[in-house]
């Protein structure tokens, strides 16, 4: 009896031990899980915390980088790159409307020095009828002049605008470049005579033919030449049309002995609406349009436009355009 009750005891105490073990081993495993839960939804953690920030408008969050082998890792890498993507949308949506309202205010800017020209001209006509005929021939030419140059700047800004939107039909055809030349210099020529300034044309005896748009092209043509006598001294200028083969493309330039281009309007010079010279004290010679169409369709055609001048040493506006061989290289 007394052996059996020692054996309970020891039982009694063995049971003690294992249960009192058993709630221990119990507290660490409770203990050690919550450690891991917390450590696992640490990244998640966060993640909640910069979406708060992201939802405030701050797209410049980024997700810490976690272990990619994870699921968190992966959903925190795709996370990263979706914000990416919306971050560069974004900032492209606002220089778009930083652009449109920059253009809109150009414009209307632009619009308005013609539509006030001509408003303070037929008023002065209106209230005036008496003035002398010279006068009121002045005054006449001046309104038609405006409306004339109202009326370049509107198909200059609807030209642009179809062009930047691509909705300009393009009409590519083979055709020879020396022939474009001649027949820009004969569109310029009585423009060049009424300003004193001799246009001379150096082509090569033979060139190569291109594919592209012609109209386009004699367009970039017509540009360059008449800036160029816009800005050669009356009685003094010259302006020479050049035509060079290059081993794959054509090179057009058209070269003045103007005022030039200092290098800081040279970065500046095909933006819209800006013009070289002090447009405070001289009165603007063009829209500000032409050499801005003139790069968007040379670079629509695959081909370049640049400037090379010095302030007082003239101007040389080229352009480039791919060969026929060259532009069926490309293409295939």
């Amino acid at each position: 009896s007394v052996a059996f009750d020692s054996i309970n005891g020891t039982l009694s105490k063995l049971t003690g031990i294992f249960v009192l073990i058993s709630l221990i081993v119990l507290l660490l495993i409770l203990l050690v899980s919550r450690a891991i839960i917390n450590i696992s939804l640490k990244p998640l953690t966060r993640i909640e915390d910069k979406a708060a920030a992201i939802a405030e408008g701050d797209l410049s969050v980024r997700l810490p980088e976690v272990d990619a082998k994870t699921e968190v890792g992966r959903l925190t890498e795709s996370l990263n790159t979706m914000l990416g993507r919306i971050e560069e949308s974004f900032a492209v949506r606002v220089e778009s409307e930083s652009k449109l309202r920059r253009f809109v205010a150009d414009a209307s800017h632009e619009l308005r020095t013609p539509l006030t020209s001509i408003r303070a001209f037929t008023e002065i006509l209106r209230d005036h009828p008496t003035l002398p005929d010279e006068q009121r021939e002045n005054f006449l030419g001046i309104v038609i002049r405006e409306s004339e140059r109202l009326t370049r700047l509107i198909n200059q800004v609807l030209d642009l605008s179809k062009i930047e939107s691509g909705n300009t039909q393009w009409q590519s055809i083979q055709f020879d470049m020396r022939d474009v030349i001649q027949e820009s210099a004969s569109a310029v020529g009585q423009l060049f005579r009424d300003s004193n300034v001799t246009l001379a044309v150096d082509l090569p005896r033979d060139a190569p033919e291109i594919v592209s748009d012609r109209d386009r092209v004699m367009q970039v043509l017509l540009n360059l030449l008449s800036n160029a006598a816009k800005f050669c001294t009356p009685g003094q200028g010259n302006v020479k049309i050049t035509l060079e083969c290059e081993p794959d493309a054509l090179r057009v330039s058209v070269i003045d002995n103007g005022i030039g281009i200092s290098v800081e309007d040279q970065a500046v010079i095909f933006d819209k609406f800006r013009q070289v010279g002090d447009t405070l004290t001289e009165k603007p010679k063009g829209s500000g349009l032409g050499l801005a169409i003139s790069r968007q369709i040379i670079e629509r055609l695959g081909g370049k436009l640049w400037v090379e001048s010095q302030s007082g040493t003239g101007a040389t506006f080229s352009f480039t355009l791919a060969l026929l061989n060259a532009s069926t290289r490309q293409s295939g």
